[in-house]
């Protein structure tokens, strides 16, 4: 991952190398703040330096940017501005505007995922399947997950099931789930219920079984192993346009 990041960064024309980190510790226990604040202290010169902070699963930018406050940092994207040789004022102009919002989500929080519903769109426009005729399953309902999903639904294409470590939400009807509704809960988990209408709870392993067009993994890795991957079902369009 840390190597697929420095491509990544070399792309966008960042002067940084990639790295990743994480913390062995259960995200629903209440010491998870007082965790990570001793992670951050212990690499804090690496942070002002050369590691770039990031969300990542379990993990909310808001919750960063609030410990690092506390540790006396701008920002824990700290590490960007020197590399491109940015001033405070200058770098500080830069991020504010991640907090701008879209449709009442923050630009940080749209960023990373708002890819992934492009490169599912992408694939859509490569099959040749129409956005508003399209079903889409996400496994995750983390920053990236509900990110993805937010650009899907913008374009009209439907989210028949989504994932958590949890459990799954299923749509029922040819509407997809609802989205907006969705998006309005609060942490990395599904609600159990005011999902809205037409949906309904299932194991979180349904969500290979249901017909879709694209299924978009966007949570832990390796979930598709090769047993998933033979239970995979395709999508009405793709049958439809099989049949024909």
């Amino acid at each position: 991952m840390a190597r697929n990041m420095t491509c990544k960064m070399r792309l966008c024309g960042l002067r940084v190398d990639g790295a990743k980190s994480g913390i062995d510790y259960d995200p629903a226990a209440p010491g998870k703040k007082a965790a990570m604040a001793r992670f951050m202290r212990a690499i804090l010169p690496y942070i002002r330096s050369r590691y770039s902070m990031g969300p990542d699963l379990n993990v909310e930018m808001a919750e960063l940017d609030a410990i690092g406050k506390t540790l006396g940092l701008a920002s824990v994207k700290m590490a960007v501005a020197g590399a491109q040789g940015w001033d405070l004022p200058y770098f500080n102009k830069r991020y504010a505007i991640l907090k701008e919002e879209v449709d009442g989500q923050p630009l940080g929080r749209l960023r990373a995922g708002y890819g992934v519903a492009v490169a599912g769109l992408t694939v859509l426009d490569y099959l040749g399947i129409p956005y508003l005729q399209a079903s889409v399953a996400i496994q995750g309902f983390g920053t990236l997950a509900r990110a993805a999903a937010y650009g899907l639904a913008r374009k009209g294409v439907r989210i028949m099931a989504m994932a958590d470590v949890e459990k799954c939400l299923i749509s029922e009807n040819r509407q997809g789930l609802d989205i907006n509704r969705l998006l309005q809960a609060e942490g990395t988990l599904l609600p159990g219920n005011n999902y809205g209408s037409g949906g309904k709870v299932a194991a979180r392993e349904d969500l290979y079984q249901v017909p879709c067009d694209i299924l978009l993994p966007a949570a832990v890795e390796r979930t598709i192993t090769e047993q998933v991957a033979g239970q995979l079902r395709s999508g009405p369009w793709y049958q439809v346009q099989t049949w024909r």
